[in-house]
């Protein structure tokens, strides 16, 4: 975003309608990676949740995750307003992400409070997780050669 802004402040204001001078592949790489995260994350979410639940809540668990994702797009829209309502005291009260006209909205400072906070959800993510490791090793559930299944 850094550098499609850089590339529209060096060809003047876009008021003519014009867009920036500038290649969508640029795009590529982070819709690819973004691709490969959703494709992970949500199977892996079925999985997870398939193999921790009881047997009469399997049948529902791919339900369960379907209504999490609804809340969670739901949710990013209300986040979005809310940066978007945040930011206008203190940018002479024009928000990050308000008018049609990109080349004069500041995404960059969005994309970063979102780079923030993904940050704080992998550390909370990282914490959970080797918790729930540590659990499931002191319990001996799910380790590859177990003596007590041999």
């Amino acid at each position: 975003e850094t550098r499609r802004l850089t590339v529209a402040e060096q060809h003047g204001p876009t008021s003519t309608g014009a867009g920036v001078p500038m290649s969508v592949f640029w795009l590529v790489l982070q819709f690819f990676l973004l691709s490969i995260m959703d494709a992970a994350s949500f199977s892996g979410l079925i999985e997870f949740i398939k193999s921790e639940s009881s047997p009469e809540m399997k049948l529902i668990a791919p339900a369960a995750q379907s209504i999490v994702a609804g809340i969670a797009a739901w949710l990013a829209s209300a986040f979005i307003q809310l940066a978007n309502n945040a930011s206008r005291h203190g940018n002479g009260g024009r928000g990050w992400l308000d008018g049609a006209d990109f080349n004069r909205t500041r995404l960059d400072r969005f994309f970063l409070l979102l780079a923030a906070i993904e940050l704080v959800a992998l550390i909370n993510y990282a914490f959970w997780a080797r918790r729930y490791a540590k659990t499931q090793r002191s319990s001996g559930a799910g380790l590859v050669g177990d003596s007590s299944e041999n």
